[in-house]
């Protein structure tokens, strides 16, 4: 009993079920190309998650630009939002440039509100059509997402800042006052 008990609090409130891509068809160039011509289309990532209790999620799918690793992950359009009741299905989707624009996984991303001003998130990762998760990101698959729970207790640290400022002691401030620097005047 112990052991339903324990899994029960560590699975996370938003489960994956399944996803499914949908390829745009390979636009027809113009009359007259440029000669810098590429066909560009975007394709179609629908993510189907179950809510364990009532959420609001904002999720997001983040995928990589071929040759610009310094642009990290991206996403094509702003995060989602999505508000579950317990039990509840949704199908989210999303677009994603075709393949030889950002070839690879895309990064399946949810936060959560915790309700005391901090954002947790969870994330997996899905294959493109054909293709199947190489390393590192086979470690964190889509059916990943449903390990570990939202909003992790969390203890403050007694202060954040070496001047005594959250504690009520404002002893370095009215050094710099009395010094003349406490920007008076």
């Amino acid at each position: 009993m112990t052991a339903l008990l324990l899994a029960l609090l560590l699975v996370g409130p938003i489960q994956p079920v399944t996803y499914q891509w949908t390829l745009a068809p390979v636009p027809e160039p113009p009359a007259v190309p440029p000669p810098n011509w590429v066909p560009f289309r975007l394709d179609e990532l629908a993510v189907t998650v179950r809510a364990t209790e009532t959420a609001f999620v904002w999720s997001a799918a983040y995928y990589r630009i071929a040759g610009r690793p310094e642009l990290g992950w991206v996403s094509w359009r702003a995060p989602i939002p999505a508000s579950f009741a317990a039990g509840q299905y949704r199908q989210l989707v999303f677009e994603i440039p075709y393949v030889d624009y950002a070839p690879g996984p895309i990064l399946f991303a949810v936060w959560q509100d915790c309700g005391d001003g901090r954002m947790d998130y969870q994330g997996g990762f899905i294959p493109r059509l054909g293709q199947t998760l190489a390393p590192p990101f086979d470690a964190m698959p889509f059916s990943a997402l449903s390990a570990g729970s939202f909003c992790p207790a969390y203890t403050p640290p007694t202060a954040i800042f070496s001047d005594g400022f959250e504690t009520g002691s404002l002893r370095a401030w009215s050094a710099l006052g009395a010094a003349g620097l406490g920007g008076e005047g």
